[in-house]
């Protein structure tokens, strides 16, 4: 794609808007934002409950 006026993007002789502008104008984030959060959740869910503690100190059978 090749950049046009500030904020488009042409594709295919076509000229859209770029995605962050839409991004922002909708109130979304890139989906890389909400994979972060979501890994950040997960992470803190296992950490912060006692299963976590219990898998590390158990022993193997």
């Amino acid at each position: 794609p090749r950049a046009g006026s500030k904020g488009t993007v042409r594709v295919c002789g076509r000229t859209h808007p770029s995605k962050d502008d839409v991004y922002e104008e909708v109130g979304l984030f890139p989906i890389r934002h909400y994979i972060e959060v979501r890994r950040q959740t997960a992470a803190a869910y296992i950490v912060n409950r006692l299963i976590f503690d219990r898998c590390v100190d158990a022993e193997r059978p």
